[in-house]
């Protein structure tokens, strides 16, 4: 917990922009005009609350309604708040 960690959209072309969704939540993470095929969402001091399912998106250009189908889902999660109970020894 407390760490940093950077998730990143890639896309085909370059000066796209991207859109980091988490699942449930009710507004996006967004990135314009980025200058490569890539956009980096920083997420500092991972909590608890950083914890979810996360997707990405890009619009060929911000004047644009049209989105392009969401990635495939990443899981993040934060492995201090999760109990893994060791294997019990006869």
């Amino acid at each position: 917990m407390g760490q940093n960690v950077t998730l990143w959209c890639r896309g085909p072309v370059h000066g796209v922009g991207y859109i980091l969704h988490k699942e449930g939540e009710a507004t996006s993470m967004q990135l314009w005009g980025s200058t490569s095929n890539d956009g980096a969402f920083p997420i500092t001091n991972i909590s608890g609350t950083s914890m979810g399912r996360y997707s990405c998106c890009y619009h060929p250009d911000w004047t644009s309604s049209i989105k392009i189908q969401p990635s495939n889902t990443l899981e993040l999660l934060v492995l201090s708040l999760i109990h893994i109970s060791e294997p019990t020894r006869p």
